[in-house]
């Protein structure tokens, strides 16, 4: 048995024999009539009991992008010396925001949807819509999430950033430059929600499948990317952005990571415990391998691009 379903029985058995005891020893009561008072006692107790429903917890998130490795691989530069002038150029400051030094980070000071208790564990795409659910916007209108953007100092409600990585930049012949110059495109980050749907098994006429996740990648000019793909690794999907640009989602993180921070309030009930809890560990270990991961840590992960860190304040 787990220990600590163990653990809440041996404190649930103490708070019900706790009560037919001090009527017969303390209060002088008859066995027979202590013990049936007492337990009767107990189970008021129990149901006029408030059950804390901390539907979430706040927390961090930091992403690190290993930028040597995207920069190599990517054809954006062709040295560590070169890389490490880069790093150079965007020095310690803090003064104004370089993502080539800083990376992102962002607090998620609530999810989306109403405040409530965790249901039972109803299956994979029952729990798959309502981590989608607590990421778009789109779907909690009434009740959207709420992020700060730290380096911004900013709040939103939308899962999505972008910025230059100056200086590392294109002309419209696609020579790369590293010199700040009139009419140079510099490339970008961006992060964005994405989701992917899949067919329900019961059947076409049920809801289908989903799997959300954060993409993080590059935006570079068209013409440049195709004179230059067939020597880069390839990518996890490539979208159209602005005229003459293209997105290249390089990794996509799982939104069941963060299901560490739904239902506190929940996390002490045999249900969570014995059932619910190992099924979004299982969920989760399942997508990191996936989606191409390893975690770190409990709450943190780490892919060939990409280190996640995440953290309740």
């Amino acid at each position: 048995m787990n220990k600590w379903v163990l653990l809440r029985s041996l404190r649930v058995c103490l708070r019900v024999a706790i009560w037919p005891l001090a009527l017969v020893f303390v209060g002088g009561f008859p066995i027979r009539q202590g013990v049936v008072l007492g337990l009767l006692l107990a189970l008021l107790a129990f149901a006029m009991t408030d059950k804390p429903v901390a539907r979430f917890m706040p927390y961090r998130i930091w992403i690190s992008p290993n930028w040597y490795q995207i920069l190599t691989d990517f054809n954006l530069i062709g040295s560590l010396e070169e890389w490490r002038s880069i790093r150079d150029s965007v020095g310690s400051s803090t003064d104004h925001y370089s993502v080539l030094r800083d990376g992102v980070q962002f607090t998620v000071v609530q999810q989306g949807g109403r405040e409530g208790p965790l249901p039972a564990f109803h299956g994979e795409i029952h729990i798959a819509w309502q981590e989608v659910g607590d990421f778009d916007a789109g779907m909690n209108e009434g009740h959207p999430p709420l992020i700060f953007w730290n380096q911004q100092r900013v709040f939103g409600t939308e899962f999505g950033f972008s910025a230059e990585m100056a200086p590392i930049q294109f002309d419209r012949s696609g020579l790369i430059q590293k010199a700040m110059e009139a009419g140079y495109q510099p490339a970008g980050f961006f992060m964005g929600m994405h989701c992917t749907y899949t067919g329900n098994p019961r059947g076409p006429k049920y809801r289908p499948g989903v799997l959300g996740g954060l993409d993080f990648g590059i935006e570079v000019p068209d013409g440049w990317w195709k004179k230059i793909k067939d020597s880069c690794p390839p990518v996890v999907r490539l979208d159209d952005s602005r005229a003459g640009s293209v997105r290249l989602t390089l990794a996509t993180l799982p939104l069941s990571e963060f299901t560490v921070y739904r239902d506190s309030g929940d996390r002490w009930t045999n249900e969570y415990i014995g059932k619910t809890g190992p099924q979004f560990r299982k969920r989760r270990d399942e997508l990191r391998e996936q989606l191409g991961w390893k975690g770190s840590g409990p709450t943190s992960i780490e892919h060939r691009y990409f280190y996640v860190e995440h953290r309740s304040i």
